[in-house]
């Protein structure tokens, strides 16, 4: 690196150029700000966070089989209960440490999929 260069931050010697416009300013909100969203199960609470196994087939399980969930101070309708199944939207970012940390933007309790009793040999 030289003196001189803009450098907004490098890891592992790779360093980051923003892009800049005609007048050299840096251009912001370059990074797309769609929402995104998976599904999972409760599997450890804590005063101020907990951990969610994400549904098998969730794009998020390419990063982690475990991720921490920061609670919201808003108030939701999630019981935040080991063994409760949970939405979870968070700003698209994934923080790859073990577990997984994201920064959820909102999360809602989800049920269970429906499901069909059958019954061998029903004499009605």
């Amino acid at each position: 690196m030289r003196n001189g260069d803009k450098v907004l931050f490098s890891t592992w010697g790779k360093k980051y150029t923003p892009p800049v416009n005609q007048n050299n300013d840096i251009i912001k909100d370059t990074v797309d700000n769609t929402e995104c969203s998976f599904c999972g199960t409760i599997t450890q609470v804590e005063e101020n966070l907990f951990f969610v196994k994400p549904d098998d087939g969730e794009e998020i399980r390419k990063s982690s089989n475990l991720i921490l969930v920061g609670k919201l101070k808003l108030d939701t309708n999630v019981k935040d209960e080991v063994g409760k199944r949970i939405r979870i939207f968070y700003d698209g970012t994934v923080m790859e440490t073990y577990p997984a940390q994201i920064k959820a933007t909102k999360y809602e309790s989800i049920s269970e999929p429906d499901f069909k009793i059958l019954f061998e040999n029903n004499q009605t």
